[in-house]
């Protein structure tokens, strides 16, 4: 009976094919610890015994978590990259009756402690501020690093706002409470939620969220803002992202439009070299040419008065096209 048993609970193991590949834990006495190992075997023909291989993969097993580790999480501070956020959110969200609060952070004056201290204080500050987080949050927490001095973190199952706003500002404070040589560290807020503002995280909630946090930064930076649909769909939010990552086009915009007399005499200055290197290397060259080869007075005269009309011709265009450009400019 015990052999008819062991035969039924192999066959009802391995299947129909009689074979089995599978990789699992093994506990080892000697080292305390658990081995991966990969078992690769099929069954006797009485279906009484099993025969295969079991190989150590434990190393193998190591390297691929490490690997997966690094794809997903943020080299510096170890936290949750953006796209394993977005992953690690959709899960959450696609759970039945999911609710939750997201948060958007972003730290406030960094680029002049970047500046002033150097990188390589700014990369301690965020890694001191991804720690701050990670203590101050309940572990039900989903805390990723969005990118550059910005950071995100979503709670399941919060709605109510006196409680998403208490959460919040503990982050806020615990990110406060690092002191940084010079400056005082400080960070603005927004928040948002789920299925509130919209059943899609990337575009609706996280938008919404990052319109909050564009007006706590408005406000005076250093506080929490909870969206309001007042604030707007989007597009303060996205004007704002769009104006921090492209300072050094605004200023370079900011001096043309300042200094147009000047941009307008470079182009005029420009177009004339131009004009007049055509004339002495371009279209003329082969019959000035003739001209010294025949020796002939009459053809001379008739070729510079083609000249001076063509060239009378093109400086009439050429200031055609400088008041064009004024006009624009």
């Amino acid at each position: 009976q015990e052999a008819a048993l062991n035969a039924l609970q192999i066959e009802n193991y391995m299947g129909n094919k009689g074979r089995i590949h599978c990789e699992f834990r093994l506990y080892d006495r000697e080292s305390g610890t658990y081995q991966w190992v990969y078992v690769n075997a099929m069954r006797s023909h009485d279906c009484r015994r099993v025969v295969g291989t079991i190989e150590n993969i434990h190393q193998q097993k190591q390297e691929e978590q490490e690997l997966k580790f690094q794809a997903e999480h943020d080299t510096l501070t170890k936290l949750w990259n953006r796209s394993a956020f977005q992953c690690a959110l959709d899960e959450e969200i696609q759970k039945p009756g999911s609710t939750g609060m997201y948060a958007f952070l972003d730290i406030d004056d960094f680029k002049k402690i970047n500046d002033t201290l150097g990188h390589r204080y700014g990369d301690w500050l965020l890694m001191e501020v991804s720690s701050a987080l990670k203590k101050s949050l309940p572990d039900c927490a989903v805390i990723g690093r969005y990118g550059g001095d910005e950071f995100m973190f979503y709670l399941p199952g919060v709605t109510d706002r006196a409680e998403a706003s208490g959460y919040a500002q503990q982050a806020l404070d615990a990110v406060s409470a690092i002191k940084p040589d010079q400056f005082q560290l400080s960070t603005s807020i927004g928040v948002s939620f789920y299925p509130a503002q919209g059943t899609s995280m990337e575009g609706g909630v996280a938008a919404c969220a990052d319109i909050a946090m564009y007006q706590a930064k408005t406000r005076g930076k250093k506080q929490v803002c909870i969206y309001d649909p007042s604030m707007g769909k989007g597009l303060e939010g996205r004007q704002y992202r769009a104006r921090k990552k492209h300072k050094p086009r605004g200023r370079l915009l900011s001096w043309l439009r300042g200094n147009r007399a000047s941009v307008l005499a470079l182009l005029l200055g420009g177009l004339l070299l131009v004009v007049t290197l055509s004339l002495l290397t371009g279209t003329y060259t082969k019959e000035l040419q003739d001209v010294v080869n025949e020796e002939s007075d009459h053809y001379l005269e008739e070729i510079s008065a083609q000249m001076n009309a063509s060239l009378v011709k093109g400086m009439n265009s050429n200031y055609a096209i400088l008041d064009s450009l004024a006009t624009k400019v």
